[in-house]
């Protein structure tokens, strides 16, 4: 692998893929460059060091990391178009979901090595996770790039089994919608209750961030544990929390959610 800083060609900028080249864009050891159908955006375009509409414009660059960005109904064919800007040791990261290692492997040249990865919304402003896995050809210091490149984004963890990524899109790769639609479960709750949208709306999303940062501090106490911390006896938080925790009826309700969500996992990978 050449030494920093690192050249890398991301394949793919709309919204996951600007979102994480914004956070590389303020990463020094990251020279990058776009190859995209579409000229990337203003912000983009005047920090990039090139951007092309085809792999043709970039035959005489040589790329450490090239991540695929693109949707996965897609992927596969432009991964097949990418042979001329890859050598040995061109790390190649996968962002879409659904599409396996051994696709990935079929469409690239025998000795790429090849990381698949999960990454969330929340890497857009650097608050993101990461779960990746690696091909058997990757060696640890492409395990390494990947890991620097990935944390500009967010937490990061490495994962054994590639099937455990469909467990990981079910709890963080979907998990924000999650959280966005709790809030406006909230918002809907508090203007059932009288409040206007735009009160019930900053309550539910300011209650939900500060719960969040009480979590982030990172202190040894867990959600249990706060949840515990907050509910009086006899008090409001529990006259709420026996409907919600009513023969573990919420608790219910999400390992039905991303059970079904990591199946669809499991389909999309075999399609």
């Amino acid at each position: 692998m050449s030494s920093s800083p690192q050249t890398v060609l991301v394949v793919g900028c709309g919204h996951m893929g600007g979102a994480m080249v914004r956070q590389w864009m303020t990463h020094s050891s990251y020279t990058l460059h776009i190859l995209n159908p579409s000229k990337p955006k203003a912000d983009i375009a005047s920090k990039i060091e090139s951007h092309s509409e085809n792999v043709e414009g970039f035959k005489d660059i040589h790329f450490d990391i090239v991540v695929l960005a693109v949707k996965p109904q897609i992927i596969i064919d432009v991964a097949k178009t990418l042979r001329p800007v890859l050598d040995e040791n061109t790390l190649v990261i996968s962002i879409a979901a659904g599409v396996t290692l051994s696709s990935l492997q079929a469409a690239l040249p025998h000795q790429q090595p090849i990381i698949r990865c999960m990454p969330n919304l929340p890497s857009s402003i650097g608050a993101g996770v990461t779960a990746f896995v690696t091909n058997e050809k990757c060696l640890s210091s492409h395990t390494q790039h990947a890991q620097d490149l990935l944390s500009v984004v967010g937490s990061v963890h490495v994962l054994d089994d590639e099937q455990d990524l469909h467990s990981v899109t079910a709890v963080s790769g979907s998990g924000p919608a999650y959280i966005f639609h709790l809030a406006e479960c909230m918002t809907d709750a508090g203007m059932s209750l009288g409040l206007s949208h735009d009160l019930a709306a900053q309550l539910a999303r300011e209650t939900i961030i500060g719960s969040a940062r009480l979590l982030e501090t990172n202190d040894g106490t867990s959600a249990e544990e706060y949840r515990k911390s907050v509910t009086s006896k006899g008090g409001t938080t529990q006259a709420a929390l026996e409907v919600l925790m009513h023969d573990d009826a919420m608790r219910g309700l999400f390992e039905r959610a991303l059970k079904q969500a990591s199946e669809r996992s499991q389909e999309l990978s075999r399609s």
